[in-house]
């Protein structure tokens, strides 16, 4: 079982510009977020390992997408700067839980490229990341 390399951002600022609707994750309001939390090996490490965190960001951003269901709203111009820092170290750990034997790769999976970088986020692990 080896790792998945996924991309890790230097700072906070670069996170919030480069996360690709990692929030998702956190809302449990929406259907994205109760499948990702259900079907990614990652995410639930991540949530055993860190249940404080993850029970806290799920609140938070959950109560945020709540209050902001507006189609024009967009995530990044209503979520606190300290909800995305908590975001930004779950996504530090969770990045770390990624490995080869999930489902999102499979051996023969046409996503799986040995070398490349991938971003945990609203589409999943599997997202290559283009610089």
């Amino acid at each position: 079982m080896g790792k998945v390399k996924q991309v890790q951002f230097e700072s906070l600022d670069a996170f919030i510009v480069g996360q690709n609707n990692f929030y998702n994750i956190f809302d449990l309001s929406s259907d994205i977020g109760r499948s990702y939390r259900e079907h990614r090996p990652a995410f639930k490490r991540f949530q055993e390992a860190e249940p404080q965190l993850e029970s806290s960001a799920t609140q938070e951003v959950t109560q945020i997408m709540i209050n902001h269901k507006h189609p024009k709203d967009f995530a990044l111009d209503y979520i606190p700067r300290e909800t995305f820092s908590k975001m930004f170290t779950a996504y530090k750990i969770m990045s770390d839980m990624v490995y080869d034997t999930d489902r999102d790769f499979p051996e023969d999976s046409p996503d799986k490229i040995p070398g490349e970088e991938y971003l945990i986020g609203g589409r999943g692990e599997r997202t290559r990341f283009d610089k």
